[in-house]
């Protein structure tokens, strides 16, 4: 798993963005598995996907569809606790979750 790791992120992010008929659960399956690619493997979450699924994250908690908002809140959280317990220098995740955690997503 470790070789293709870059390769399993991409593919399970590929599908956030899915909206057939299948009412959120495919966006929930996807918003479930991000806290467990970072734990997986933290440091390759926090240098290549860190920013691309807080941003997301942050949308789908930001949205009234399908019921992903509370999923999507958890993930949040999830990611935070993982990211920091992961690197030799807090601060440094803290400055990357503090500019996604940003206002102006929520100004909509």
């Amino acid at each position: 798993m470790h070789n293709r790791y870059r390769e399993v992120c991409e593919n399970v992010l590929r599908f956030r963005d899915f909206n057939k008929t299948d009412k959120g659960l495919i966006r929930r399956t996807v918003i479930s598995l991000m806290p467990m690619l970072a734990e997986f493997d933290s440091i390759e979450f926090n240098s290549s996907q860190l920013s691309v699924c807080m941003t997301y994250l942050l949308d789908a908690a930001t949205h009234k569809k399908e019921d992903v908002e509370r999923s999507a809140f958890l993930a949040i959280g999830q990611i935070a606790q993982v990211s920091q317990a992961s690197t030799s220098c807090p601060q440094e995740n803290s400055i990357t979750l503090t500019r996604s955690l940003s206002l102006p997503h929520f100004a909509r």
